[in-house]
């Protein structure tokens, strides 16, 4: 229970800089 936890805690820190990397290259297209 909690290794699955801390796996979706991972996951979705790893989402918000994936969403932030893609924001910041597609903000200077």
């Amino acid at each position: 229970m909690f290794l699955q936890s801390e796996r979706l805690r991972v996951m979705t820190e790893t989402e918000q800089h994936l969403s932030l990397l893609f924001s910041s290259i597609f903000g200077e297209v």
